[in-house]
């Protein structure tokens, strides 16, 4: 292993020590990019995934009140934002949570009796 970084790995260090640096600026920029033309496909972010522009995602994000739809925290809780939250099976998009709560779903793999039970065992578990 060689203790000198090539030219790439330079270039990528200097590219996220960039990021880091003026990333409200960055994300600015890109959320008037994609509300001025919502056909633009950005595959680093999960709403594009799903088929629904920046402005939809914010909107619905709006609605919630700007708070995590299943716990309504108006933390994150982490450092890669809101997630965007869907039906696995039909795609479709349900709402913007927080990771711990979009972890849980998919930890169960949306299993409503999943859920259900987990509910029980914790009201058994309150006395």
């Amino acid at each position: 292993m060689s203790l000198w970084l090539d030219k790439k790995d330079k270039n990528i260090i200097a590219a996220k020590v960039s990021y880091s640096k003026n990333r409200d600026a960055v994300r600015a920029r890109e959320r008037a990019k994609y509300a001025a033309d919502p056909t633009i496909k950005n595959h680093k972010r999960y709403h594009d995934r799903y088929g629904i522009t920046v402005a939809q995602r914010d909107a619905l994000f709006e609605a919630q009140g700007k708070k995590c739809a299943i716990c309504g925290s108006a933390d994150q809780k982490s450092k890669s934002g809101w997630h965007t939250d869907h039906d696995h099976k039909t795609g479709k998009v349900r709402g913007i949570l927080c990771q711990p709560c979009n972890l849980m779903l998919g930890a169960i793999d949306d299993d409503k009796a999943a859920l259900a039970a987990a509910i029980k065992y914790l009201e058994n578990s309150e006395d």
